[in-house]
């Protein structure tokens, strides 16, 4: 999937509910930005944060969407009839199963590159399911009553601050480095300076001018 770099507020999504692109944009170019660091492991911390409350976004996101699923296949059933077909439709829809974030984990995956594959994946594969449960409904009703929308946009609110987080330590990081680079260059620009200082007095002994 083409990635979307530009970040945007989770509850700020288009009328057509784009998982994908939800969970895309949300995330940037963080995970881009975490390969390029000579030590991507000094951000095992944020990255497992945003990880999970990524897998947890989507987990929120799945639960509502079968719970929709179920409610349309059993409409027709009594209470009682209806309330054991939706526990079965759960046995035969369980969530997957959550992502291996023990710090040693977490470094392999960051070593290897962009760490953020399966959550972009899973929102993929989910995307039809939600856009045809979520697209267009509204965080309360007609009466004020809240829907199922309402605790989606928390957990994506949760997914994003922790990508907020990542972000500006990322952005630290960044300017860490660039103070770095230009303390070193001034460092090496100060030594040549002091070898042609040194040059000129040594030919200057042996009465030699140099420019």
């Amino acid at each position: 999937m083409t990635r979307l770099l530009r970040r945007t507020r989770p509850d700020r999504a288009p009328e057509g509910f784009d998982l994908p692109a939800i969970i895309a944009e949300t995330l940037g170019d963080t995970a881009e930005r975490t390969a390029r660091l000579r030590n991507p492991a000094t951000l095992i911390d944020e990255v497992t944060v945003v990880l999970r409350e990524g897998w947890r976004a989507l987990d929120r996101i799945e639960t509502v969407v079968l719970a929709r699923e179920s409610a349309a296949l059993t409409q027709h059933l009594s209470y009682e009839a209806k309330q054991q077909a939706a526990k079965a439709f759960r046995t035969l829809h369980p969530l997957p199963d959550p992502p291996d974030l023990r710090p040693e984990t977490v470094a392999t995956l960051l070593a290897a590159g962009p760490w953020d594959a399966e959550l972009l994946s899973r929102s993929e594969a989910l995307a039809a399911r939600a856009a045809a449960v979520l697209s267009g409904l509204p965080p309360t009703t007609a009466t004020g009553k809240t829907t199922s929308r309402v605790k989606v946009d928390a957990a994506l609110h949760a997914f994003a601050v922790a990508v907020r987080d990542l972000t500006a330590r990322l952005d630290r990081i960044d300017r860490h480095t660039a103070k770095a680079q230009v303390t070193a260059a001034a460092r090496e620009d100060s030594a040549a300076q002091e070898r042609m200082s040194h040059a000129r007095k040594t030919l200057a002994q042996y009465g030699i001018e140099a420019s």
